[in-house]
C-alpha cells in the first residue's frame, strides 16, 4: 500500500496508505440444542458476536466543485455484528402435525469515512419465523412456513459539530412458503 496515486481516472483517484495496520477479528459463538425424546421436542439457541479492530474502510474525499473522488484505506474501530438465532418445536399428536417457531435478530453496526468525517451504518433486524408440518401415508409431506422480518438502519456522524441521525429508513419483509412433498406415480402405458 505505497503512497503512489492511481490517476487512470481523474474523478476516481486511489491512494495507498503505508501506515495501515493489520485488522483483528474476535468472534464468539455459543449455541446450545437440546431434544425430549419421549416428548418430541427439540429446542436449538445460537448467538454469535464479531468485533473488528482496525478495520481497513475506505476514507473519501469528494471535492463537490470538481466532482473528482479521492479514495484511501484507513483503520478504524467500531465495526461489530451479532446475531440470535432460535428454534423450538414439538408434535401436536392427536392431530400428527409439527409445530416449530423461531425468533431471531441481527445487529450491524459499520464505520465509513466520507471527507474524513467518520460515519456508522446501523442496521437491526428482528425476524420470527412459524412452521407447520403435516406427514401423511406413503412419504407424502405438507409444510407451511410464515417468516417476518422488519430491518432498521440508520446512519450517523461521529462528530461533536454535527447532526447524530442522518438517514432513518424501515425495510419490511414477510414469506410464506408451502410445499407438498409426496411419491411420484407414473401410469404408462404401451
Amino acid at each position: 500500500m505505497q503512497p503512489l496515486r492511481n490517476n487512470n481516472d481523474y474523478f476516481n483517484q486511489y491512494i495507498g496508505n503505508p501506515a495501515l495496520k493489520p485488522s483483528f477479528t474476535n468472534s464468539f459463538n455459543l449455541s446450545h440444542q437440546s431434544y425430549n425424546f419421549i416428548k418430541d421436542v427439540f429446542s436449538y439457541q445460537d448467538v454469535q458476536v464479531r468485533l473488528i479492530n482496525n478495520s481497513i474502510t475506505n476514507n473519501r474525499i469528494i471535492n463537490i466543485d470538481s466532482g473528482k473522488t479521492i479514495t484511501q484505506p484507513i483503520n478504524t474501530n467500531g465495526n461489530i455484528s451479532a446475531n440470535f438465532y432460535s428454534y423450538f418445536g414439538f408434535k401436536f399428536k392427536k392431530i400428527d402435525m409439527r409445530f416449530n417457531v423461531g425468533p431471531s435478530f441481527g445487529y450491524y453496526k459499520y464505520a465509513d469515512f466520507i471527507n474524513s468525517i467518520k460515519t456508522f451504518s446501523t442496521t437491526f433486524n428482528p425476524g420470527v419465523s412459524v412452521w407447520l408440518q403435516k406427514a401423511k401415508e406413503k412419504n407424502c409431506v405438507i409444510t407451511g412456513s410464515v417468516s417476518v422480518n422488519e430491518d432498521d438502519f440508520f446512519a450517523e456522524r461521529d462528530s461533536v459539530f454535527s447532526a447524530m441521525t442522518v438517514v432513518r429508513g424501515n425495510v419490511h419483509r414477510g414469506d410464506l412458503d408451502v410445499d407438498a412433498v409426496g411419491p411420484v406415480q407414473t401410469n404408462r402405458q404401451r
